[in-house]
This record gives C-alpha cells, sequence and structure tokens, in this order.
C-alpha cells in the first residue's frame, strides 16, 4: 500500500505550495470489489498549502475503470475526472467549529486514506453501461445473431454473482 506522507511544520516554513503530481497504485481496491474488473493508476495534480493553522489539499483526480455492466455482464471502461478539496489542522478547536476540516494528532499525517476515501464515493453503486451501441455489439461478439434472436440466450450466460448460488442448488 503507497503512502503519501505530509509534513505539517515543514509545509509551514515554505513560502509556496507544495505540489503533488504522483501516480497511486489501487489494485488492493479493484481487488475488494467484485464489480470492477481492472483500473489504471490514479493520476494525482494537487497542491498543499499551509494557510492560517490549516493544510489545504486540493487538485484534480484521474482514473480509467474497467467495470461489469449490472445489466449486461459486459465489461466497460469509465473514466473518471473529480476534483479533491481536503483541509486538515492540528487544532481540535478548529475541527469542532466545521465538521469539513480533518484533524491531524501529529505533524505528519499520510494523504492516501483520504484519496481513496473519495474514490470510492466517485465509483457508481450499479455500473451500466451507458452506451446502448457498445452493449449491442459486445453481444454480437459474444453470440451470433441467431443466438441473440433465441429466447434461451438469457440462460446461456449466468450473471458470475449467483454461480454460487447455482452450485447449492445444483447439489
Amino acid at each position: 500500500m503507497s503512502t503519501l506522507r505530509i509534513n505539517v511544520k515543514e509545509l509551514a516554513v515554505r513560502n509556496k505550495p507544495l505540489e503533488i503530481n504522483k501516480q497511486l497504485n489501487v489494485q488492493h481496491l479493484v481487488d475488494e470489489m467484485p464489480e470492477i474488473v481492472s483500473a489504471t493508476p490514479l493520476e494525482l495534480h494537487l497542491t498543499a498549502e499551509y494557510n492560517r493553522g490549516m493544510v489545504q489539499v486540493s487538485g484534480q483526480c484521474q482514473i480509467t475503470v474497467t467495470f461489469i455492466c449490472a445489466r449486461t455482464l459486459v465489461h466497460f471502461n469509465e473514466n473518471l475526472h473529480y476534483t479533491f478539496h481536503q483541509m486538515f489542522t492540528t487544532s481540535q478547536a478548529q475541527t469542532m467549529k466545521d465538521e469539513d476540516i480533518e484533524w491531524i494528532e501529529f505533524d505528519t499525517f499520510d494523504l492516501v486514506p483520504y484519496i481513496e476515501e473519495q474514490l470510492i464515493l466517485q465509483f457508481p453503486l450499479v455500473p451500466i453501461c451507458k452506451n446502448p451501441k457498445e452493449e449491442d455489439e459486445a453481444l454480437l461478439k459474444t453470440y451470433s445473431v441467431e443466438e441473440l434472436e433465441d429466447t434461451d440466450v438469457q440462460q446461456v450466460k449466468i450473471d458470475p454473482r449467483l454461480e454460487k448460488l447455482k452450485r447449492f442448488f445444483d447439489e
């Protein structure tokens, strides 16, 4: 698991913002989610800045994720671009005033858990292909036109999430 440590004291001494341009491996997140087949490394273009006792981290994040469509079980790619914005402080009093500010106990903290949390919130609850033409082309690659016209096609392909259930009833 990667780390991206920010030292608050060093950032406070700097007279300029800290630029963070990095790729973050998120394979461990992909492995935990059955609806995701694969993902590219998460590209981070962030700026960390110390201002009035707080660290503000903001910028853009980008990743390409291959999902399994919940409707057709076809793999499809989704490009996710989102803005990351998080504020941190070592003052507990400041966090009591504003819930959006994260309290950090020590002068050094890891930014990765916050980045991963925001990434997970970007994933759709139910991934569905958005382009019907892609779905049709993917089905045609899997089945012939005659098979698609046949009503038994739905019975041929079993949802991988239900395979264990099918095996249970076969026994």
